[in-house]
């Protein structure tokens, strides 16, 4: 009898791992993007007129256009995740100073940016001439 209630419990541990690892892989990126040179220049169009708009025109672009993701939100059905192309800039573009680095996700089917998240960047001290 107690074997029993142990082949059942196991059984059931079993199964809902299974439904947790199924329902986890549906949130997950299906296919990896890659992006063509044009479409590369469209989302640093969008980004950069987004930045311009809403920090100025003091920036500096950090990198290239990427592949990001961003996820928010916690537990298994409040969380959000975000896989777009994504340029990302430093506010001020003066790299000595304390500023904010901006990452934009931009949507290319729509055109529009659908998510942008900031950090603090620090600034470099700058280095000693010999």
């Amino acid at each position: 009898m107690r074997k029993r209630h142990v082949i059942i419990f196991l059984f059931s541990v079993s199964v809902i791992l299974l439904l947790i690892i199924g329902v986890t892989s549906l949130f997950q990126p299906k296919e990896e993007m890659t992006l063509s040179e044009e479409q590369k220049e469209e989302v640093m169009s969008i980004a950069i007129a987004y930045v311009e708009d809403n920090y100025g025109t003091d920036y500096f672009i950090n990198g290239n256009v990427t592949i990001g993701t961003y996820t928010e939100g916690s537990g298994l059905f409040g969380k959000q995740v975000y896989t777009y192309p994504m340029a990302s800039f430093i506010v001020p573009a003066d790299l000595t100073q304390t500023g904010t680095s901006v990452h934009v996700m931009v949507d290319l089917e729509t055109g529009n940016v659908v998510k942008v998240w900031e950090a603090i960047s620090h600034g470099e001290l700058p280095t000693a001439s010999p």
